[in-house]
């Protein structure tokens, strides 16, 4: 049996085992019972729908919604300043969290209490708890929303790909240059990779004021990394035989080198972050 219908069996079993009296035997105007076998009902919600077509009617609803916050909150997320101030994967989620709740709260969009009640489940817990729930769910996007869905066997594969993922097929890597003492005179840091033909590539730079400046204790888990090369995530590099290097230059454009790293075989998919002194 396929996931799809081995879902849906649990569904209608979930319904059909509610402690519902009435459902169990119907019984005529004299008190004695009609028929042989009683005759099951699936519970209903508003509108007359069974449990599974409330249950992918409140999801759709729930997906929409995720679908226009996430377009209202590209808009804070893709501002200069916030994606230059802030580590993204780490005050993203709190935003939306956050947005996600109001909008559950403020118009009582509570879609886990509204399934609870549907399954006949125990309704103690309905209030804050669902609420939460809801807005998790929300704040987690379309995305695992239409997975819910597809898991149901209501949509098919949508295939939705995140279009700032890294490509699998490179290998990526994160450089934090730091001062070997607290008087060094930096102007600027270039970071160099030395490819397996011994060719060296300048991948990028750092500023000398940021060098070794990075925020610490808990602004670090949200504040960009200026420090850092890049910023934000990785650079890519062909998978092969790679080298760093650090090349410091001082306020008199003298240049000095860091201990070089490597050579080491980087494969794709590869995620190396990298702290050296220069």
């Amino acid at each position: 049996m396929s996931r799809i219908w081995l879902w849906r069996a649990c569904v209608v079993g979930m319904a059909l085992a509610l402690p519902v009296a009435g459902a169990m035997a119907q019984v005529d105007s004299s008190g004695a019972a009609t028929g042989a076998a009683a005759v099951p009902q699936v519970a209903t919600m508003a509108g007359g729908s069974n449990i599974y077509d409330a249950s992918v009617a409140a999801l759709t609803k729930l997906a929409m919604i995720a679908v226009i916050l996430e377009q209202a909150l590209a808009l804070i997320f893709d501002w200069k300043p916030f994606r230059e101030t802030f580590d993204r994967s780490a005050v993203k989620p709190i935003v939306s969290f956050l947005f996600a709740g109001a909008i559950v709260h403020e118009f009582g969009l509570d879609v886990v209490a509204t399934l609870i009640k549907a399954y006949g489940g125990d309704q103690d817990g309905i209030g804050i708890v669902s609420k939460l729930v809801t807005a998790l769910v929300l704040a987690g996007g379309s995305g695992g929303i239409n997975r819910i869905l597809q898991r149901m066997g209501v949509r098919s594969n949508l295939n939705l790909k995140d279009d700032n993922a890294p490509p699998p097929t490179m290998a990526f890597v994160s450089v934090v240059p730091m001062p070997k003492s607290a008087k060094c005179d930096i102007a600027c840091v270039t970071v160099v990779g030395i490819d397996s033909a011994g060719t060296s590539h300048s991948l990028g730079t750092v500023a000398g004021p940021s060098v070794g400046r990075d925020p610490t204790g808990w602004r670090a888990f949200f504040l960009q990394e200026k420090g850092r090369f890049p910023t934000d995530g990785g650079f890519a590099l062909t998978p092969g035989q790679w080298s760093i290097r650090l090349d410091a230059t001082d306020s008199s454009g003298t240049v000095s080198s860091s201990t070089i790293w490597g050579p080491y075989q980087l494969d794709a998919g590869a995620q190396i972050d990298l702290t050296i002194k220069v």
